[in-house]
């Protein structure tokens, strides 16, 4: 494990990446969401989300929470809730399952496992 202090000295580029208690994206993605209902494909949506902190590296984690918190709060709103259970839940389970199988293909490259002695094998 890299310590923040490690041979290239401090990290500093970790505070300008959005965090998982970064309110302040999720704040504008759900304002975007609110007022612009898109029903584009998720390339598209990704696009405009990434736009609304364009000097912020976002990771594929960060925009998948910030849309699965836009959608919980828009399920709520009677005036965005058909938005949110029709177009916006779909759009989030989409990303959901992508950064699920992004990170699991990176864990695989970087740890990998010996698929031949898996749980199921022991038993």
């Amino acid at each position: 494990m890299i310590s923040p202090t490690h041979i290239e000295g401090t990290n500093t580029a970790s505070k300008s990446i959005p965090s998982s208690g970064n309110d302040n994206f999720d704040a504008l993605v759900l304002q975007y969401l609110t007022v612009n209902h898109p029903e584009d494909n998720l390339n598209i949506i990704l696009k405009k989300l990434k736009a609304l902190a364009p000097n912020s590296p976002l990771t594929l984690a960060a925009l998948s929470k910030a849309m699965n918190v836009a959608n919980a709060k828009m399920r709520e709103d009677s005036a965005h809730a058909e938005y949110a259970n029709t177009v916006l839940s779909k759009k989030a389970m989409q990303l959901t399952g992508t950064n699920i199988l992004y990170t699991t293909m990176m864990n695989e490259i970087f740890f990998p496992t010996d698929e031949e002695h898996t749980v199921i094998e022991k038993f």
